[in-house]
């Protein structure tokens, strides 16, 4: 399955810097995922898992902590250009928190100053999906990869640059 997904094709555009970003976030109770993108062009993913901390704050924490990730993964392409953010949870949008752990991350909310717009759930379908992929913790060891490449040997696309070279 690993050399399956390797080997699957995937266009990435390049930013456009004189055009404005979108991104599509979303929170699970243990991942978060993203997308960023420019006319419907994807030119980012994000997604990693929640730490048990993590997976204990609200829903609305967990929804603004995907935006903050996202703001810090991709910061060096994001400051200073216009950023709409479609989130599917409606209280980002218009409410103002005070927790301390909020307040911190509205600081960074600031300094690049993302526009936050609600979309529904259905229609966000990209960050939710990576906000859910189903990763256990072997399948990202080193151990596991190279033993789920062992096993799918004859699978292999050889018409792949990044198949192996016969002699």
């Amino acid at each position: 399955m690993a050399k399956r997904i390797i080997a699957k094709e995937r266009l990435l555009a390049h930013p456009n810097f004189n055009k404005p970003f979108q991104i599509h976030t979303d929170a699970s109770h243990c991942q978060l995922g993203d997308v960023v993108s420019q006319q419907g062009k994807p030119i980012a993913f994000y997604s990693r898992k929640l730490n048990p901390a993590q997976s204990r704050c609200t829903t609305t924490e967990r929804e603004l902590l995907s935006i903050v990730e996202t703001l810090k993964e991709h910061r060096n392409m994001l400051l200073g250009q216009e950023i709409e953010v479609f989130t599917d949870h409606k209280n980002l949008v218009y409410k103002h928190f005070n927790t301390e752990r909020v307040m911190r991350w509205q600081l960074l909310l600031e300094e690049i100053g993302p526009k936050l717009t609600y979309v529904k759930g259905t229609n966000n379908i990209v960050a939710d999906a990576l906000s859910r992929l189903k990763i256990a913790e072997e399948g990202l060891s080193a151990k596991a990869f190279a033993n789920e490449l062992a096993n799918e040997e004859e699978d292999f696309p050889t018409g792949c640059p990044l198949s192996p070279i016969k002699k």
